[in-house]
């Protein structure tokens, strides 16, 4: 539901004594004005609650750790496009943000594989011939 929606429902069922509405009277008008179902009983009540207690229908902020991948998410793609080659490591530290939220922008924003550099031993004509005997 927008704000608008809980604003208006919430100042109509405060004053529903006054005007002498009931509760499906208020549902009515909702679902007229907005053209949608209307709220649940409870739904209303904490509509209701929440404005006139708070003076806001905006839900509050949730607790919990804060996602700082909109604010890093500029700063990875201009240091992916100057050095895409570079590890994680040295550009998580070159950012100064840890290297799991690196790995998700490159993986969820960008859509680019993990650089893992990998030592391979080059074989020679020997190595067949050892090989062989072995």
């Amino acid at each position: 539901m927008t704000v608008e929606e809980r604003i208006i429902t919430a100042v109509c069922f405060h004053d529903h004594n006054k005007n002498d509405m009931t509760m499906e009277d208020i549902r009515s008008a909702f679902t007229e004005r907005f053209g949608k179902p209307a709220p649940s009983r409870s739904n209303l009540y904490l509509w209701e609650k929440k404005a006139f207690e708070t003076g806001s229908a905006l839900n509050q902020a949730r607790s919990g750790r804060p996602d700082i991948r909109n604010e890093t998410h500029a700063g990875v793609q201009e240091l992916l496009q100057q050095s895409p080659k570079k590890s994680i490591r040295k550009s998580s530290d070159e950012l100064g943000i840890p290297r799991v939220t690196m790995m998700n922008h490159m993986k969820k924003d960008f859509d680019v594989k993990d650089y893992k550099p990998m030592s391979v031993n080059q074989l020679s004509d020997e190595d067949m011939d050892r090989r062989k005997e072995f």
